[in-house]
């Protein structure tokens, strides 16, 4: 993906930013799809 990005753009800056988006959704996925008792941190 940042190989086909950079021949696009002929840059690896907007590669970075879409691996950057992809993992700020992947973490908006996994806090919107955990239930809530697996969110929270166990205190002991």
């Amino acid at each position: 993906m940042v190989g086909r990005i950079k021949d696009l753009t002929g840059s690896t800056t907007p590669a970075l930013y879409v691996i950057g988006v992809c993992a700020l959704i992947a973490v908006a996925l996994l806090m919107w799809g955990l239930p809530q008792k697996l969110r929270t941190l166990d205190k002991f």
